[in-house]
């Protein structure tokens, strides 16, 4: 497998961009992927971070911010959510990132709205970040959520409908009841849409984040399931306060995926 490895690290751990980039240096990681809130909102950046991130040897990926829906039943409040993202991945291109990974989700009160209504909303969303995101020359993809209408249950509906590919994680796919099997086989049913894997642990039905080894995910038939062909980027997403935990998770996918 030809893969590239990284990791992204949330502000909730503590670490500030620099430091990212510096653990990322260190750590024979191929890319660091950048979440565009906090001390990585747009207007926040260091503004040597391009050079420190070629002087490190790094891509870069990032992360649309969690916490932004791509749609919303209120026109202007909409538009708002698009303007956001759009101005995030202004910012991606402006730095050289190659990919950007979105939530498909919308908070639209679901009292209120159809699911075939906020999914339609959702979809269509996608498809004018994913266009937007081509023309500045970064790919989106989009991640399977727990909580949003596409989880790993249905996300294949999502893909039927869209251009963008997939970031799949492994995390939420367990949280949702997928067993090890479960998620090896839409792996490898949908290994050509995946583009980017956030692996990260759990012990159970939750979003644990947790150091890769550290729960029940079964990463070695993950990794089969892509097969010795498949050329995305994998990216540690666990959420510690010792960064030894990453560097180790780091080694650990290493040497997983490169024994396949």
């Amino acid at each position: 497998m030809d893969a590239q490895v990284g990791f992204s690290l949330p502000e909730s751990v503590g670490l500030h961009v620099e430091e990212g980039v510096d653990v990322a240096a260190r750590t024979d990681c191929d890319f660091f992927e950048l979440v565009l809130d906090g001390s990585g909102h747009p207007n926040r950046l260091p503004e040597d971070l391009a050079n420190r991130l070629a002087d490190a040897g790094l891509d870069l990926v990032t992360h649309l911010p969690f916490a932004v829906d791509v749609a919303a039943p209120f026109e202007s409040q909409h538009e708002g959510l698009l303007d956001t993202h759009r101005n995030c991945l202004d910012a991606a291109a402006d730095l050289g990132a190659s990919k950007a990974v979105l939530h498909p989700s919308s908070a639209a009160w679901r009292f209120a709205w159809s699911t075939e209504e906020v999914e339609d909303a959702v979809v269509d969303s996608v498809g004018t970040l994913h266009a937007y995101a081509a023309d500045r020359g970064v790919e989106l993809t989009v991640e399977n959520l727990i909580t949003s209408r596409f989880t790993a249950e249905n996300f294949e509906r999502l893909l039927d409908r869209v251009d963008a590919d997939m970031t799949f994680d492994t995390g939420h796919a367990r949280a949702v009841g997928f067993e090890s099997a479960e998620v090896a086989a839409f792996v490898a049913a949908n290994r050509d849409r995946i583009s980017h894997v956030h692996l990260n642990d759990t012990l159970g039905e939750s979003d644990d984040h947790l150091p890769v080894g550290a729960g029940i995910v079964d990463f070695p038939a993950v990794f089969d399931a892509l097969g010795d062909d498949w050329t995305g980027t994998l990216c540690v997403e666990a959420v510690v306060g010792d960064v030894g935990y990453v560097e180790e998770s780091v080694a650990r996918v290493r040497e997983m995926f490169e024994g396949n």
